[in-house]
């Protein structure tokens, strides 16, 4: 199926508007990435080193037009489940029993007098490795209609994300499977299918203030699908390293837009990879906005798969000859599990998004 085009306003109800700072991200053609293109590889891992965002074309391989097609999919259930499944119900798909591990279930991020979702926002998570490989796995009534859209996603994001591994594991001289393994689906590693949905603006202006803290992401990898403006990343230092957060406090130019483009995925590593490498790859630093001009009178739904290592992990560098040494200071820390640090991880997120901190 080709792309859906930017003039349907079924999934783009609004233009993006020309008149907002934006940063046009690179692009990387998932078919070279299939292939184990070098050059493509190289590049992959250069944006991974210095900005941490790219955008991935779909279009050039039918697996990755298979991850496009699902996305599509769930975003007509997103909205059907938010636009019609009352919140009571919505409620009763509870989260994993873990504290803020959020890889299962229903949160609304805030309610407003009458208790329905705000500005903020609401999400709805299924585990990848449940829905892909478990025939028997529960869901509730209102979402087994949408089992095979979310089975496809899950499916076709992991194969992307394998090959993005692949790739990784070259540039960083790591043995073959070493992070193929660490990321395989399975019941450890806590990776998730992530529904979002902002109501739109009550006033129909777009707001200036974020409706979360700016943050680095606590997966491994991110594959974030949207059709309306709404991410942003700081725009990138020429004093430093890539692209890093400029909080809430500085000046609003500093923060860039990101358009969404048909047939194209927003790609960022998180903090696991930033610990694995020792600091050579980076984590990128963004936050979440209402839509920008017009697109701020319509909800913003938007959908992610994330990846997350086995949960006995330890979150310690790994070896090779391109990652640097441990220091003396770093290998006097306690051992951490991917579990242990993710759940820590979530938690914080969550706590400064409490006190409306940006």
């Amino acid at each position: 199926m080709a792309p859906i085009a930017a003039s349907d306003l079924t999934y783009y109800p609004a233009p993006f508007p020309d008149h907002v700072p934006q940063i046009e991200l690179q692009r990387i053609s998932v078919k070279d990435l299939f292939d184990g293109n070098e050059a493509a590889a190289a590049k992959t891992f250069d944006i991974f080193c210095n900005s941490g965002f790219f955008y991935l074309d779909l279009t050039t391989d039918p697996r990755g037009q298979g991850f496009d097609d699902a996305a599509n999919q769930l975003h007509d259930a997103a909205k059907d489940i938010f636009g019609h499944i009352p919140i009571e119900e919505k409620e009763t798909w509870k989260g994993n029993p873990l504290q803020g591990f959020l890889d299962t279930g229903y949160r609304a991020l805030a309610k407003d007098e009458t208790g329905q979702p705000t500005e903020k926002g609401e999400l709805l998570n299924v585990p990848s490795y449940d829905i892909l490989n478990d025939s028997e796995y529960k869901l509730p009534t209102w979402l087994e209609p949408y089992r095979h859209a979310y089975k496809s996603f899950a499916h076709h994001g992991d194969l992307v994300g394998q090959a993005i591994f692949q790739n990784l594991e070259r540039q960083l001289h790591l043995p073959a499977g070493q992070f193929t393994t660490m990321f395989r689906l399975s019941k450890e590693t806590g990776g998730f299918v992530r529904l979002f949905r902002q109501p739109a603006i009550k006033s129909g202006v777009a707001s200036d203030i974020p409706i979360g803290p700016a943050h680095t992401d606590g997966n491994a990898l991110t594959m974030l699908f949207n059709w309306q403006g709404g991410l942003q990343i700081a725009r990138p230092n020429a004093a430093s390293r890539g692209i890093k957060m400029i909080d809430g406090a500085n000046a609003e130019e500093e923060w860039l837009w990101l358009k969404p483009i048909p047939g194209h995925a927003i790609v960022n590593l998180g903090d696991p990879m930033v610990t694995f490498s020792n600091g050579l790859l980076t984590s990128g630093r963004h936050r979440v906005m209402t839509p920008p001009g017009e697109q701020a009178k319509h909800h913003r739904y938007s959908l992610l798969m994330g990846m997350r290592p086995a949960s006995t992990t330890l979150m310690r560098a790994l070896k090779s000859d391109v990652i640097p040494p441990e220091t003396e200071e770093q290998k006097q820390r306690p051992d951490v599990t991917a579990l242990d640090w993710a759940i820590a991880k979530v938690k914080a997120i969550m706590e400064r998004a409490a006190q409306n901190k940006a």
